[in-house]
């Protein structure tokens, strides 16, 4: 066996890697992730004429796996005395590696591949009598050019062959993402992958962020922020998790620090980072760069290491995992198992790669049905597993209260919302369903008439809340409607001026089918005629109703103005026949306003008139 721990390795089976129930992403370039290496000089690009014809000259692994092929060595950092690493030591093919406490506390470090079709036929038998345990086996990639999906033609092939070897296995897609749509895409491609092989993960699914070359593809072309960089990689971890598996990111050390936000990733997420040397870390600065230093799960610490059963070099993983885990025994039955011993004292959730699990004395209890608590929350569990993919109103025991509580993926959500099962759409408050409640709720898609607790989506008429009084139809307020609406407000029945789905309390005039109307505090005055504004103008109003047709003078508090179409022309200057408080006269009109004040000479139309009191004489 060429792989020697210093610390005991527990071989139970199907032990999986495994923090705080979430995979990590996989995003380092090749450049990037020889940091440690002083000695090294840049290589420029290599060309495609130099790749071997049957290797896809789209895909952007080929400028790491050529390097490989040119039988690259590694540069290892030897000198312990320039490195302060604390914590157990591991030895592959001679060399051995320090691994933090920070790492490595209540975890066992194992030797593991990944692996691409670059690496040809592999004899998976000799790379587990090795000493290899894991492989993470690439499913596909995004081409660094047309950005076009492909498959690893060896992916169904490495896979099975793996696990006929009795070598778990975990699968990464070699992103070219550009965006937070693609990195999904990417992630339904990894899973669509997956479940035609027909085999259950041991690891996480991956997601590999790096250049395709040295300033090369189109990654390297999008010039993403760190921001956008992070958004990518968190993408793909939300959407590997819909499908009830655990993510993971791919990094060297220097883009877990400068191209994406490695600490808040590695607080929801496992991360597997690159870093060739002989220690997981040294400083948090080297050669004035300034690398991750956050605790990680995987770490790649060679891309030439030598594994029997493959022709030329690989990558070289050490993979810490927690020492617990769900496996099958002998007698058909599941239980929790600490350091390869089944923990008879242990009642909560337990995970392995196909879930979480409901455990009683150490044992799956697959008739449990109902809520289970642990760090995270409060959990849905359903024929003893945690159902991920439930998202609505259930009802169960929380905290010892019964009620209908709000599980969205599997988690109770203690938040206030509008939320359904198959009975209809019922008013959460602080995650539980409030029958007692009758007025307004609110969720994503709207405000909600909620009757007893459930949403009444035959409701049409006005609704009042703390912002004030709105109008409904089919049980939800419209935002969008903006008029003259009749119903009851505050126990008075009228016209209401709703403006985006609320009542204005306003003076104004406003419209609907029927016309347009004079609001008086709100409510269309029927009893009202004369003069009323809006932002338009101002206008005849004869029984609450505006009179188009109409044409002449009439009267409010500022005075008496000139109408045509039944609203004040205030552009008007002219000598207008017309009656005013009775009497017919000449009058002069200036700005829309009879001038009753005004004695004395004006020009109109190029004409004197002698004006007494506003009227020609």
């Amino acid at each position: 066996m060429k792989a020697k721990l210093v610390v005991g390795i527990f071989a139970a089976a199907t032990l999986i890697l495994v923090s705080g129930g979430s995979l990590a992403v996989f995003a380092a370039d090749e450049n990037l992730a020889l940091e440690s290496a002083k000695t090294l000089t840049e290589s420029e690009p290599m060309k495609e004429d130099k790749y071997p014809d049957e290797w896809d000259q789209e895909d952007p692994l080929n400028y790491r796996a050529y390097k490989q092929m040119q039988e690259e060595s590694d540069i290892l950092v030897n000198n312990a005395s320039l490195w302060k690493a604390s914590g157990i030591t591991t030895q592959w093919d001679g060399v051995t590696y320090t691994h933090t406490a920070e790492n490595t506390a209540n975890k066992s470090v194992v030797a593991g591949i990944d692996v691409s079709y670059h690496q040809g036929n592999i004899d998976w038998k000799k790379v587990r009598a090795s000493g290899i345990e894991y492989a993470i086996i690439r499913a596909g990639y995004r081409a660094y050019g047309s950005g076009s999906l492909g498959q690893d033609v060896k992916f169904q092939t490495y896979i099975r062959d793996a696990k006929n070897a009795g070598i778990k296995v975990g699968v990464y897609i070699f992103s070219q993402a550009i965006t937070e749509a693609e990195a999904r895409e990417e992630a339904d491609f990894a899973v669509e992958q997956i479940k035609k092989s027909g085999y259950t993960l041991d690891l996480p699914v991956v997601i590999d962020l790096e250049f395709a070359g040295d300033r090369l593809g189109r990654l390297y072309e999008a010039n993403l922020s760190k921001e956008q960089m992070t958004n990518i990689a968190n993408a793909f971890c939300e959407r590997v998790q819909s499908y009830g598996y655990q993510p993971m990111i791919y990094a060297s050390s220097s883009w877990l620090y400068g191209k994406m936000d490695g600490d808040a990733l590695g607080q929801k997420y496992m991360l597997w980072m690159a870093r060739y040397n002989t220690h997981s870390y040294n400083a948090a600065t080297e050669s004035g760069k300034q690398l991750f230093g956050g605790q990680i799960d995987v770490w790649q610490c060679s891309s030439t290491a030598k594994v029997n059963g493959i022709s030329g070099n690989v990558d070289l993983d050490w993979i810490y995992y927690q020492r617990q885990n769900v496996c099958q025994a002998a007698d058909g039955n599941w239980y929790y198992y600490v350091d390869g011993e089944i923990d008879t004292s242990f009642t909560g959730l337990a995970p392995n790669s196909s879930g979480w699990w409901r455990i009683e004395n150490g044992k799956v209890n697959f008739d449990y049905n109902g809520f289970v608590k642990n760090s995270e929350g409060w959990w849905y569990v359903e024929g003893g597993q945690v159902r991920f993919d439930r998202t609505e109103v259930i009802e169960g025991t929380v905290d010892g209260e019964n009620g209908w509580w709000n599980v969205v993926g599997g988690v109770v959500e203690f938040t206030d919302t509008v939320a359904q099962n198959e009975s209809g759409w019922w008013c959460i408050r602080g995650g539980k369903v409030d029958f007692g409640y009758t007025g307004l709720a609110a969720n994503s898609s709207g405000w909600w008439r909620i009757e007893d607790g459930h949403v009444n989506f035959d409701y049409q008429g006005f609704v009042e809340n703390e912002e004030g009084w709105w109008y409904l139809e089919g049980g939800h307020i419209l935002f969008d409607r903006t008029e003259v609406i009749e119903g009851k407000v505050e126990g008075e029945e009228g016209w209401w001026n709703v403006v985006g789905g609320v009542v204005e309390f306003t003076d104004t005039v406003a419209q609907n089918e029927s016309g347009w109307w004079c609001i008086r505090g709100g409510k269309v005055d029927f009893g009202y005629t004369g003069l009323a504004a809006n932002s338009s103008g101002w206008w005849r109003i004869e029984d609450g109703h505006v009179n188009f047709d109409y044409q002449g003078f009439a009267e409010n508090e500022h005075g008496w103005w000139y109408l045509e179409g039944g609203h004040v022309l205030f552009d008007k200057t002219d000598i207008i026949q017309g009656i005013i408080d009775g009497k017919e006269h000449q009058w002069y009109v200036k700005g829309g306003n009879v001038q009753l004040t005004y004695t004395g000479i004006v020009m109109i139309h190029g004409s004197l008139y002698h004006i007494k009191n506003g009227i020609v004489e």
